[in-house]
């Protein structure tokens, strides 16, 4: 009964006894850290995209005035 539990931590590779149907990390400190990295690589892959983007949000923000629906009017007044 105990042999179908064992599973395989995808951090550490270490064998361990589920006590749980879906427990998949020996440790809770495992599966914070898996999650984490996983975010932190996709976080610097998605970092050159980001910057671009936020780029252009500051720059539609500066543009935009509230309660005038055509944004290009207030373009001429924009220093860079």
């Amino acid at each position: 009964m105990r042999e179908a539990n064992l599973r395989k931590d995808p951090l550490t590779k270490e064998d361990f006894i589920a006590k749980r149907v879906n427990q998949k990390f020996a440790k809770p400190e495992n599966r914070i850290k898996f999650y984490n990295s996983q975010a932190n690589e996709l976080r610097k892959e998605r970092a050159f995209l980001d910057k671009h983007v936020h780029k252009n949000h500051m720059i539609c923000k500066e543009i935009y005035v509230e309660g005038n629906d055509n944004i290009f009017d207030n373009m001429c007044n924009l220093t860079y």
